[in-house]
């Protein structure tokens, strides 16, 4: 999930310098990467966090592993989502590019 979000913010780098035709390099492996690890983290919560739920002897580690994941699962949406917004209306010429000047 990590990686999901440095992906997210190369790609908003490359975006807003003016560099729109290379995002492809980091957009293909940040849809892989982040469709990949929600998935898995749906499938640990599923099939590992809510049985322990279910089990007194771990149900506090449950708990916690449950709430961890769905942070930063949440984190990684509330990234990408805010981003794509920016990164399109960049590319359409609504918002500034940022140069070095």
């Amino acid at each position: 999930m990590l990686a999901a979000i440095a992906l997210t913010v190369g790609t908003s780098f490359i975006i807003n310098r003016g560099k729109a035709r290379y995002a492809w390099v980091t957009i293909v492996p940040l849809i892989f990467v982040t469709i990949t690890t929600l998935v898995a983290g749906a499938m640990n919560i599923m099939n590992l966090f809510v049985p322990m739920l279910l089990m007194e002897k771990t149900q506090m580690h449950g708990i916690i592993n449950l709430l961890l994941t769905v942070v930063i699962m949440g984190s990684v949406i509330i990234v990408i989502a805010d981003a794509v917004p920016k990164w399109i209306a960049v590319v359409r010429g609504r918002q500034e590019i940022i140069t070095n000047e």
